[in-house]
């Protein structure tokens, strides 16, 4: 059996009121844009160190890319969709943050490499990922293919 290799969170939020003026009045989901120029949401890989479960690497990793606690959400979706390839499992979370949480959200380096592994992070509708992974266009950024099952399984979920 494989093991999990590692857990990320799908975050989103809830703008439909249209309280946080200049998003638009949708379900957004966070994305954020790697050094390949394509999109990414906030994920890592398991430490045998540092975490017990799939559960714990996502809240890990979530705070070491984009500066995130547990407590930044209103709620975090203990249910997961898995992601599997022959090499690796990938398992993620849905999260819907808090509207004042916003102003936490910030681009970390890397601890162990003081890199950065993301240039910049977006607030995007689902239909505007898909669509962009849709297009031909060599300019519009892209969620990294295999993520997009993640994508779909999220919005499904927050759309019953």
């Amino acid at each position: 059996m494989k093991s999990e290799n590692g857990a990320g969170i799908i975050t989103y939020l809830d703008n439909r009121d249209s309280s946080i003026v200049g998003l638009g009045n949708k379900i957004l989901y966070l994305v954020l844009v790697d050094y390949e120029n394509e999109y990414d949401f906030p994920k890592g890989s398991f430490s045998y160190k540092e975490d017990k479960t799939s559960f714990d690497c996502a809240k890990r990793e979530t705070y070491e890319e984009i500066n995130l606690q547990p407590e930044d959400f209103e709620t975090i979706d203990i249910d997961s969709f898995i992601h599997n390839s022959k090499e690796k499992s990938l398992t993620m979370f849905l999260g819907k943050i808090k509207k004042d949480s916003l102003a936490n959200l910030e681009i970390k380096k890397n601890e162990e490499t003081n890199q950065f592994e993301h240039s910049r992070f977006h607030w995007l509708s689902y239909d505007e990922i898909i669509d962009n992974n849709k297009s031909k266009k060599t300019n519009d950024i892209k969620l990294k293919d295999y993520l997009v099952s993640s994508l779909n399984w999220a919005n499904n979920k927050i759309n019953v």
